[in-house]
């Protein structure tokens, strides 16, 4: 399943990265001095993936923290092409959303979730999270919507293993912030059957702007904010095979802690990227994190896809004193 998962991704090749200036750095520490070409909005809480040579970047939120508006939240679309990155394509895009998140699988870019800001009769903006379940067609650049999720969902996480998409972590917004009901069920369905439905999986955590990825059958859901509003360390794992839950080391303490935190699969290891600027893996004992790497510029609400095999790219996202940033950033990591 994890080299599945690898192949679905593209490296960049060491010719691709010589020609567009990146030098490879040392200790771990953040190459370059050009980058990629930045996103035509400087945005935060968007889908990111990569597939076939391909970066995906759908939706986001462009207006100030907090201030929420339709015009602000995207249903823009854009690829750039990762073996010649000169500049965005724009694609047909959908719904506007916000927390949305993007999955490649067999040739498609499926669409999870979301929120969406909508306009009451008085005038005020309530904020709703989305169904949305919808695949695009690579070939075809085509959306095809497919069955909903069973509950609305946003500021929640979304990875394949193998064939099946499970969706956890998140909240569900109903136009009343007192009413927001926070997701204590992971939902699962298995893309390669062919009348795939959701089913539910109980969750033992509730938490929103949480990371996850894999960790070969496991899956790792990181981070993010409890119910009580606080920024949290906590780190849970489901495992596939035996459909238990079990605890991960906790996040180590730092700025924002888990909150806002971004992941990713990068030849077969889980990493993480913290507002510290740091990029972690998981320890040889799973008790602990180990340095990767480190970013030039602070990010939450971001996102990080792998690139070459022994780096990843890092996403547009936000800082407290700087700001929303369009900027992408390549870094080098130093892989265990």
């Amino acid at each position: 399943m994890r080299t599945f998962r690898l192949l679905t991704r593209f490296w960049l090749s060491g010719a691709i990265l010589a020609g567009l200036g990146f030098l490879e750095a040392q200790g771990g520490d953040s190459a370059a001095p050009e980058s990629l070409p930045p996103l035509p909005e400087a945005v935060t809480s968007f889908g990111a993936e990569n597939l076939d040579g391909w970066l995906y970047v759908y939706g986001g939120h462009t207006g100030k923290a907090h201030s929420y508006s339709e015009e602000t939240t995207l249903n823009r679309f854009y690829r750039l092409n990762l073996e010649n990155p000169q500049a965005w394509e724009n694609l047909p895009g959908a719904s506007r959303a916000q927390g949305t998140r993007l999955v490649a699988y067999q040739g498609g870019i499926y669409r999870i979730g979301g929120m969406q800001p909508r306009k009451t009769d008085d005038g005020k903006v309530a904020l709703y999270s989305l169904d949305d379940f919808a695949r695009f067609d690579v070939a075809e650049q085509r959306w095809t919507e497919l069955a909903p999720l069973p509950s609305t969902r946003s500021s929640h996480e979304a990875l394949i293993l193998g064939s099946k998409l499970y969706v956890g972590g998140g909240w569900t917004m109903t136009g009343k912030s007192r009413e927001s009901q926070w997701s204590d069920v992971m939902m699962v369905i298995d893309l390669a059957k062919d009348d795939p439905q959701w089913t539910a999986v109980p969750q033992p955590f509730r938490r929103r702007a949480l990371s996850a990825d894999t960790v070969q059958h496991e899956l790792w859901f990181m981070g993010g904010m409890d119910q009580e509003g606080d920024a949290s360390r906590e780190v849970d794992i489901y495992d596939t095979v035996t459909g238990e839950w079990s605890k991960g080391p906790d996040l180590p303490t730092g700025p924002m802690q888990g909150f806002g935190s971004a992941a990713c699969l990068l030849n077969g290891q889980l990493i993480v990227s913290l507002y510290s600027k740091k990029l972690l893996t998981p320890n040889e004992q799973r008790d602990g994190w180990s340095l990767l790497g480190t970013l030039n510029q602070r990010r939450f609400f971001h996102r990080i896809v792998p690139a070459a095999s022994n780096r990843v790219i890092a996403i547009s996202g936000t800082s407290r004193r700087e700001g929303k940033t369009a900027a992408l950033e390549l870094v080098a990591l130093t892989l265990k």
